[in-house]
Protein backbone atom coordinates (compact mmCIF):
# COMPACT_ATOMS: atom_id res chain seq x y z
CA UNK A 1 0.00 0.00 0.00
CA UNK A 2 1.40 3.45 -0.71
CA UNK A 3 2.26 5.53 1.98
CA UNK A 4 0.36 9.26 2.66
CA UNK A 5 2.15 11.77 1.44
CA UNK A 6 1.97 15.11 3.34
CA UNK A 7 0.29 17.53 1.41
CA UNK A 8 1.84 20.71 -0.24
CA UNK A 9 -0.74 23.33 1.81
CA UNK A 10 -0.39 26.28 -1.17
CA UNK A 11 -2.02 28.57 0.84
CA UNK A 12 0.69 28.62 3.20
CA UNK A 13 3.08 28.58 0.71
CA UNK A 14 1.67 31.56 -0.79
CA UNK A 15 1.02 33.61 1.98
CA UNK A 16 5.08 33.28 2.84
CA UNK A 17 6.96 36.47 3.11
CA UNK A 18 9.18 36.26 0.75
CA UNK A 19 9.74 33.91 -2.39
CA UNK A 20 12.80 32.74 -1.03
CA UNK A 21 10.84 31.39 2.29
CA UNK A 22 8.29 30.00 -0.39
CA UNK A 23 10.57 28.15 -2.20
CA UNK A 24 12.18 26.68 1.17
CA UNK A 25 8.38 25.39 2.40
CA UNK A 26 7.95 23.88 -0.56
CA UNK A 27 11.24 22.20 -0.73
CA UNK A 28 10.67 20.83 2.50
CA UNK A 29 7.23 19.12 1.33
CA UNK A 30 9.35 17.59 -1.41
CA UNK A 31 11.79 16.42 0.22
CA UNK A 32 9.57 14.64 2.88
CA UNK A 33 7.43 13.57 0.03
CA UNK A 34 10.67 11.81 -1.76
CA UNK A 35 11.70 10.06 1.24
CA UNK A 36 8.42 8.13 1.40
CA UNK A 37 7.98 7.37 -1.80
CA UNK A 38 11.76 6.22 -2.30
CA UNK A 39 11.56 3.46 -0.38
CA UNK A 40 8.18 2.54 -1.88
CA UNK A 41 9.21 2.42 -4.83
CA UNK A 42 12.18 0.36 -3.94
CA UNK A 43 10.35 -2.25 -1.92
CA UNK A 44 7.98 -2.92 -5.11
CA UNK A 45 10.71 -3.22 -7.35
CA UNK A 46 11.92 -6.01 -4.68
CA UNK A 47 8.45 -7.63 -4.32
CA UNK A 48 8.49 -8.21 -8.10
CA UNK A 49 12.02 -10.08 -8.20
CA UNK A 50 13.53 -7.74 -10.59
CA UNK A 51 16.80 -7.19 -8.74
CA UNK A 52 16.88 -10.30 -7.10
CA UNK A 53 16.31 -12.45 -11.01
CA UNK A 54 18.85 -10.48 -12.36
CA UNK A 55 21.54 -11.53 -10.44
CA UNK A 56 20.46 -15.09 -10.52
CA UNK A 57 20.92 -14.74 -14.13
CA UNK A 58 24.05 -13.00 -14.27
CA UNK A 59 25.63 -15.41 -11.88
CA UNK A 60 24.10 -18.63 -13.97
CA UNK A 61 25.23 -17.03 -17.05
CA UNK A 62 28.66 -16.68 -15.50
CA UNK A 63 28.65 -20.15 -13.95
CA UNK A 64 28.44 -21.11 -17.35
CA UNK A 65 31.14 -19.37 -18.62
CA UNK A 66 34.32 -22.19 -19.73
Amino acid sequence: MAPALPPYGWDKIAQAPTIAAAVDMARAVTGARDALTLPYVLDLRASRGDCASKVRGINAWADALP
